[in-house]
Formats: C-alpha cells, structure tokens, sequence
C-alpha cells in the first residue's frame, strides 16, 4: 500500500458534469490509518461517459492499494443535487462496491440534499440506498460537520432557509446543491456543485467568520500561568475577525456558468486555485441547443472574474481571458483543457496540481497515476 500523508482532491474528467474523488490521508505523524475516500458526485451527461468515475476509481484503487486484501474506506458518497450531469454514473459505482465488486466496501453514508427530483436514474439511486440498510442515508444541511480523522468536512449549503422558499429552492435544483468545506489543518477547499447567487448568498450570510471566546489568564503571585484560563472572569472577549470562507481551492460552480460565479463570492472565498469541470466547444456545438453554448463553458464573465480575483486581468479590461493563455491556465485548470485534475493539499495549506490530461472518454491505468503522482 501506498501511503499517504495528504488531502487530494481528484477532480475527475467526466466532460460536462462533475465527479470528485477526497482521498483522506492515512499517514499523520507516523500513525498509520487505512485508507479512506469520500466520493462527490459522479457526473457526466451521456454514455460515454457513465463509466468514467466507476473506472477512474478502479484504476487508482490498483495503484493506491496494490494489494487486493488491503483493507480501505469509503466513508461517504456525496450527491450534490440531483442533475444528470452529476449522477449519471452513481449507479455503476454503487453496483460495484456494494454487489458486483468487493462488496466489503460499501460506502459508510450516502449524503443527499433533500431535493425531490421525479427522474429513473435518481429513483433508482433512491430505490438502491433503500435496499443496503448498512449504507446510512444523511440529508445534510448547511452547518452539518463531519470529521474524519484529521480532515473537516462542513457543509456549506444548502441553506434549511433556502429550502424552505418555494421560489428558490423548491423549484430550483441547482440552489439545492450541497457545498462542502473540506480542511485539513491550514488548507481548504471548498467543492461547490451548482450552487447558484441564491444559495451564494445564503452561505456569506450564515457564514460570516469564526467566533472565537478569549479567556483571560489565571495571575499567581504576579505571574501569569499560560496553561490556565478564568472561565468565571467577567471579560470574556468575543473575537470574530477571521474569514471562515477562505480557501485554497475553489471547484468553480456549474461548470463555470455565469450564474455560479460573482466577483463578490469568489472575492470573499479569495481562493488562490480554481478547477472548472466543463467540456470542450465539441460538445456544446453538437448539443441540442445547436451551438448556442460554443464558448459559455467556462463563462467569459466567469474567466473575467476568476482572472480579477487571480491578478491577471482587470474587470475593466475589453479582453476576454482565453483558456490557451497559458499564465490563466497556471491558476486555472479546466477539465477541458488538462483532463482529470489532482490537487494534493498539505496541512501547512501548501498546495500542488498534477494534470493527467486524458480524454473524457479514456479510462486511466494505474500505470497513469505512478507516472503523475
């Protein structure tokens, strides 16, 4: 088995949709864990594709483990709403690790944002979960917080206010996504589905920074002992001055639509990374709304603003940031341009990106991973 002392974030090339492996670190100050996944998503949004996920995880699984009777995790699958282009290759990945595969592997929880959307393949995911009582079924919401050994996992949104309104999340899937928090020690990344300005909003709001209580110091003899703290002492100080929202890694909303992204947002998260999961102009050319997409996939407003945040351009400036600018490209991966993309995340919040730079439609072999990791 190859160890692990990181959080990565493998941000799988599925085209158009999203499909996100957290692989947790199992190596933290000489202890070792076993092996432990978290799965968000498992997207794109035709059939070349709905396999893509399933295999990606059987390939890096072979490279991660190696040995077939290692023991290893999955504690959580994660759909963030229930859109096909973030489904579409649930069930394979389902089927395989609860029944056709190894089976002792079946995902601890099943986290779901409580949008009831009247589809086969979320019916079936539904009708699956409820047929594997061992598979704890979690409707998270935001301020839910899971811990996983040394990593966080605070869910952002949905907001239980937002859902609560018809006007937004009761007809809105996109404003039901569930976003995720994910630290571990100083680095943060926040996976974000396809929330949109309205649960944008929501999250800023209830999410405004950490309170912190200051105890003042125990003084004996004219000399402070650092160890203690008076709880009775009637100045206990309210600190709230950090941002809770800050990131190191952004997985930008909706594929980079411009209904996901706002200079506001992406300014209050002051993430120095962004991954975007869109597909090339190909597909957006040949989809049914013929060719009407070609080039919204990432956004040109959302290119402008992701550019601003990073340094590199001016909201002011007539020029859109092109995805062949190769400064853009080095803050910037799109699942289009470099394919799958994995972010390895230390606790001190140092951060590297390895591209594997496969088709959507190529599956990996382990072979792949040793190469780049």
């Amino acid at each position: 088995m190859k160890n692990n002392s990181q959080l990565r974030i493998h941000i799988v090339n599925v085209g158009h949709g999203d499909s996100i492996l957290v692989e947790l670190p199992d190596l933290v100050e000489g202890v070792t864990r076993k092996p432990r996944f978290g799965l968000v998503d498992a997207g794109g949004s035709d059939k070349d594709v709905k396999n893509k996920t399933l295999e990606y995880l059987k390939a890096f699984l072979k490279y991660r483990i190696e040995d077939d009777d290692s023991e290893y995790c999955f504690e959580f699958i994660c759909l963030s709403h229930p859109h096909k282009d973030h489904l579409f290759g649930m069930m394979p990945v389902l089927d395989y690790f609860c029944e056709d595969g190894p089976g002792r592997y079946a995902p601890r929880q099943f986290w779901d944002c409580g949008f009831r959307y009247n589809t086969t393949e979320y019916l079936n995911i539904l009708k699956f979960i409820v047929g594997h009582p061992e598979i704890q079924f979690v409707r998270v919401a935001s301020a839910t917080e899971f811990h996983f050994g040394d990593v966080e996992v605070l869910v952002l949104a949905p907001s239980i206010d937002l859902r609560n309104r018809y006007d937004t999340y009761g007809v809105e899937p996109n404003d039901a996504s569930i976003v995720l928090r994910v630290s571990f020690g100083k680095g943060v990344a926040i996976l974000t589905g396809d929330a949109q300005f309205d649960s944008w909003g929501k999250v800023v709001e209830e999410f405004p920074r950490k309170k912190h209580l200051t105890y003042p110091k125990i003084q004996e003899n004219n000399k402070y002992r650092p160890d203690m703290r008076d709880p009775t002492h009637a100045d206990l100080v309210f600190l709230s001055q950090e941002n809770q929202l800050d990131c190191d890694l952004l997985k930008v909303s909706h594929h980079g639509s411009k209904h996901g992204t706002s200079f506001e947002f992406v300014e209050k998260l002051g993430p120095r990374h962004f991954v975007i999961s869109c597909d090339d102009d190909s597909w957006y050319s040949s989809h049914k709304s013929k060719g009407a997409w070609v080039g919204k996939f990432p956004h040109p407003i959302t290119r402008l603003v992701i550019g601003e945040q990073a340094d590199l351009y001016k909201a002011s400036s007539p020029t859109i940031p092109s995805l062949d600018d190769a400064m853009y490209l080095k803050k910037v991966a799109v699942t289009a341009k470099h394919g799958t993309v994995i972010y390895s995340i230390a606790s001190n919040g140092k951060i590297e990106r390895f591209n594997l730079s496969e088709q959507r439609g190529q599956n990996l072999s382990p072979a792949d991973l040793v190469q780049t990791l």
